[in-house]
């Protein structure tokens, strides 16, 4: 049990180690990103795949900055927000919220310190983006003792995330899937 979460740990912080957020320097529109490993790419097999390329290119979007960092928590978010360089932009998208589940943060606080770093964001587009994470508690990067209480957690973080949007008047990606959905959990080494 410990080698196998040992070595799962490794080949996280490998893939961490290894990935590079996507930029793209160019002219208007521009993309702002800040975010977590999600928001760097994580997992992608190369930049040009990730979330926020594949959303520039959707948007048609000519510049892209991305101050994404992996291992980046919600109290992370104002400093990598203050990096941008544009008056506005057409989208900005955060994506950040595991690691702030991964270390049982409470929700409703992490949705409040996010609050004024997304009323920010929408004084500077009319798109503002919030995507988290999916079900945490469907990862087998963790021993299965503590999946049930990431499931339960994550369940909270969304209705959180879901109603802050709705207050501020930005989109929420609930990337959630239920359990006996969750390609995750239904094919774990796939």
């Amino acid at each position: 049990m410990n080698f196998l979460f040992g070595s799962r740990i490794h080949i996280s912080r490998t893939l961490a180690r290894s990935a590079k957020p996507y930029q793209k320097t160019g002219a208007s529109p521009a993309l702002l990103v800040v975010g977590d490993s999600t928001g760097v790419g994580v997992g992608a097999l190369q930049s040009e795949d990730s979330v926020a390329a594949l959303l520039a290119s959707y948007l048609n979007i000519g510049s892209v900055e991305n101050y994404s960092i992996s291992g980046a928590q919600i109290k992370d978010m104002e400093a990598q927000f203050a990096k941008g360089t544009c008056e506005r932009y057409a989208a900005i998208l955060f994506q950040v919220g595991a690691n702030d589940i991964i270390r049982f943060h409470s929700s409703r606080k992490v949705a409040m310190a996010l609050k004024p770093t997304l009323i920010k964001a929408k004084e500077k587009s009319d798109l503002v983006i919030h995507m988290s994470a999916g079900n945490v508690g469907g990862a087998i990067l963790f021993p299965k003792i503590l999946r049930p209480f990431y499931h339960a957690l994550t369940l909270r973080y969304h209705k959180a995330f879901t109603n802050l949007a709705k207050e501020i008047g930005i989109i929420y990606l609930n990337l959630y899937t239920p359990p006996e959905n969750d390609p995750f959990i239904k094919e774990p080494e796939e």
